[in-house]
């Protein structure tokens, strides 16, 4: 929430409002160790993935790998990152593709269109986004409570 709270406003209205989600800068042992903090329920076209940080709804660096899920976002960015691709960013050679999660809503350009983009803003900026703390076991959602188990971030292993 440090690096957050210090952008500078230039800064944010920059990146919202004048890129596309699909150009926007992604680092990648932040999106990979972010995916890999999420519990699976969170990573499948159910219900309950509403209930988890958006990561499936943000693009992922495409190395091929894969078809059809979330793992797909993981298998991919694990697949970058080996080959020593620290970031994608204009001018990058590598693909990118729309999240599993995502619908149109999610990559329209030029504005703040859902949560998903400051979770996408965290990761520009090399930040991991943990999932709630493994000792919730509760969110808030649209006026209610919702039981549901969590997990803490895990640390990437060495390469």
């Amino acid at each position: 929430m440090e690096v957050a709270a210090s952008g500078t406003a230039t800064a944010i209205v920059e990146y919202f409002h004048h890129t596309h989600p699909m150009k926007r800068e992604i680092s990648t042992n932040a999106l990979l160790g972010s995916l890999l903090a999420v519990p699976s329920e969170g990573r499948e076209k159910t219900s309950s993935w509403k209930h988890y940080n958006k990561l499936g709804t943000l693009p992922f660096i495409n190395m091929g790998k894969g078809t059809g899920s979330y793992n797909r976002e993981i298998e991919n960015m694990q697949e970058a990152r080996k080959q020593g691709i620290k970031s994608w960013h204009k001018g990058s050679t590598a693909r990118l593709s729309a999240g599993y999660l995502s619908n149109t809503a999610d990559n329209k350009p030029n504005g703040f269109n859902t949560e998903k983009d400051f979770v996408g803003w965290l990761i520009k900026n090399d930040i991991t986004v943990c999932d709630l703390g493994a000792g919730t076991d509760a969110v808030r959602y649209k006026g209610g409570y919702v039981k549901r188990r969590s997990l803490g971030c895990k640390k990437l292993p060495a390469l």
